[in-house]
C-alpha cells in the first residue's frame, strides 16, 4: 500500500538494480501475483507494499541538458500478504499513479521555463511531495483496497488522467 518515494538526486547513480528485479511502467503490462518477491512484513497492519520508483534521467543534447522520468516497480522489495484479485488492482493503480506523476514531471521539464537550478529542484520536489500526497489520499479513500466502489472511482479517475497526459508518455 505505502510505496518507497525515492527523493531526487540529480547526477548521481540512483538506486542501480537487476534488470530482472524491476518492471518498467508500460500500458499493457499488469502486476502479477508473481512480481512481488520481497518478503513480507507480518508485524505491518499493510496488506501489500509496492516498491515504487520515479527515477530521473538525465542526458545531454548539443550542450544543454535534458530530464526524463522512469516508472520503475521494484520486485524484491514489493511483497503481498496474500491473493488477492482486489489487493493486485489496488497495488497496479500505485503503478499507474506513479506513471501519472512521472507524466507531469516530464510535462513540466519540457515547458518549463526556470531561471535557475534552485527554482527548477523546487518545482520538481513540489511534484514528488504531490505524488505522495495524492497516493496517501488514494490509500485511505479506498480503505487500502477495501472498498470496492471507491476503488473502482479512483481506477476511472487515473485512467482518464493518463489519457489527459498521454502527450507526455514515454514511446
Amino acid at each position: 500500500m505505502k510505496k518507497a518515494v525515492t527523493a531526487l538526486f540529480i547526477g548521481f547513480g540512483i538506486l542501480l538494480q537487476n534488470d530482472a528485479n524491476i518492471i518498467e511502467w508500460n500500458s499493457d503490462y499488469k502486476l502479477k501475483m508473481e512480481d512481488f518477491k520481497g518478503i513480507p512484513d507480518y508485524s505491518l497492519k499493510y496488506s501489500a507494499i509496492s516498491a515504487i520508483e520515479i527515477k530521473p534521467v538525465i542526458f545531454e543534447v548539443l550542450d544543454s541538458f535534458h530530464y526524463n522520468f522512469e516508472v520503475l516497480f521494484i520486485k524484491n522489495e514489493s511483497w503481498i500478504k496474500k491473493d488477492s484479485k482486489n489487493l493486485l488492482e489496488h497495488e497496479q493503480l500505485h503503478f499507474d499513479i506513479a506513471e501519472l506523476f512521472a507524466r507531469k514531471l516530464r510535462k513540466i521539464t519540457m515547458e518549463g521555463v526556470f531561471t535557475d537550478d534552485e527554482s527548477f529542484m523546487s518545482v520538481i520536489d513540489s511534484v514528488y511531495c504531490e505524488w505522495s500526497s495524492f497516493d496517501n489520499i488514494y490509500d485511505k479513500s479506498t480503505m487500502y483496497s477495501i472498498l470496492s466502489e471507491e476503488q473502482n472511482k479512483w481506477k476511472i479517475m487515473i485512467r482518464d488522467s493518463l489519457v489527459l497526459y498521454e502527450k507526455y508518455r514515454l514511446k
